[in-house]
């Protein structure tokens, strides 16, 4: 267990604003997942002399995979219940640990989330994961929300991210730099800086390898790319695309179809995306397929649906590691489901209540997809893995998928 303490790092201007909300929160972080627990927190936990909770800890705290001193010793098990809730959990939604021993004794997942730290060519940097609906609202109500500012933040050393060795090759922070940079224009819709950060990693993977990466060659090809974009020819290009209508129903429809195969525990999530399918659905009539694709064509508000999305995929990447360069294409694949199965879910919620939705309406989904991700840590890997049988291959496949626009 390593302290909390109070570190300049850089971070976006949301992170400024946020406290936990407690008990006035809407949801609670202590359900869907089995905390994992470091060695020397396990040891104090098993040592408690706490007599309301300790027996209560016996029960929860279970031996984990790793060796001594590792960081997954220990975890805390979650409740064989709909919500799989932690035994720590009160009534409240707070945690009793907590209330009975200060936050100094959470283990390190408990007392972070939603923070994420990275640290990379000796610079802290942090975000949070709108899993959040606190972050997930800060992100979407203030248009300078990503602003970024030296602060103090609170940091436990053990859980700044490093990430992998060639996070620190100069050509991988090229890229990163380069592909956060098409992300925060403001002037490019989402779908476009996707299809942008597509066709560059086609070009890019195979400059990297092993051993690293020829800087000299991903220096050109990036000074390339931005010319490319500056001069308009590229946008111009891709400004002409159009969403393939009965492929993009297709392949969401078989991404929808993973849920199926996964232990959900968030039935509030499965509520709101049977009603955005019910919302496509029910417009189609005997159309089926066609249909669906018909009622998403006529969605209003889709390039606010657009504008909205830019911005979460912003900080998912900023928060992240990305791109991992040994799979560049992949990277950018897995952010592609995230746009087109919240686009997806988001246009059926408006065809079902009929209207545009408000913001507290676009929070909640949001914050639950992300919250999915974390209690299901393979669920974009399944999905991708659903995208592929269904066809989508190739880069090309993908750009059939991304358009605002419809054939």
């Amino acid at each position: 267990m390593s302290q909390t303490k109070m570190l300049e790092v850089v971070a976006p201007a949301y992170l400024e604003k946020f406290s936990c909300l407690g008990a006035a929160c809407p949801d609670d972080c202590c359900h869907g997942w089995a905390v994992n627990v470091d060695h020397d927190t396990y040891v104090r936990l098993k040592g408690l002399p706490d007599k309301e909770l300790k027996p209560v800890i016996m029960h929860a705290l279970q031996r984990g995979a790793g060796k001594s001193g590792s960081g997954d010793y220990g975890f805390l098990a979650k409740q064989d219940d709909e919500r799989g809730n932690c035994e720590l959990l009160n009534a409240e939604g707070l945690c009793r640990l907590q209330q009975k021993c200060g936050e100094q004794m959470l283990p390190d997942v408990c007392s972070t989330f939603p923070r994420l730290t990275k640290s990379l060519g000796g610079q802290l940097e942090q975000y949070a994961s709108p899993a959040c609906p606190e972050i997930a609202r800060l992100l979407l109500s203030d248009d300078d929300a990503l602003q970024l500012h030296l602060s103090q933040q609170p940091v436990r050393q053990a859980m700044i991210g490093k990430g992998r060795p060639e996070v620190e090759w100069a050509a991988s922070r090229q890229v990163r730099d380069f592909y956060l940079s098409v992300l925060a224009t403001a002037e490019l819709p989402a779908w476009q800086s996707l299809a942008v950060l597509l066709l560059l990693a086609e070009v890019l993977q195979p400059l990297f390898h092993d051993g690293g990466a020829d800087e000299a060659q991903v220096t050109a090809v990036l000074a390339d790319w931005e010319r490319q974009l500056l001069d308009g020819g590229l946008l111009q290009e891709l400004g002409g695309l159009r969403r393939h209508d009965l492929l993009h129903v297709k392949v969401l429809a078989a991404a929808s179809r993973v849920r199926s195969d996964l232990d959900f525990r968030n039935p509030r999530y499965l509520q709101l995306i049977e009603e955005a399918l019910q919302g496509l659905v029910s417009g189609a009539g005997e159309e089926g397929d066609a249909g669906i694709a018909r009622q998403f064509a006529a969605t209003g508000n889709i390039e606010d649906i657009d504008a909205t999305l830019r911005r979460v995929l912003f900080n998912h990447a900023a928060s992240a590691l990305f791109p991992w360069t040994r799979r560049l294409v992949g990277e950018v694949q897995i952010m592609c489901i995230e746009y087109l199965t919240l686009r997806f879910w988001l246009a059926g919620l408006m065809q079902a209540r009929g209207r545009a939705l408000a913001q507290d309406e676009i929070i909640e989904l949001i914050y639950l997809f992300y919250r999915v991700n974390i209690h299901l840590p393979t669920y974009l890997e399944q999905c991708s893995q659903a995208f592929q049988q269904a066809g989508m291959t190739k880069v090309e496949h993908w750009l059939l998928l991304l358009p605002l626009r419809a054939e």
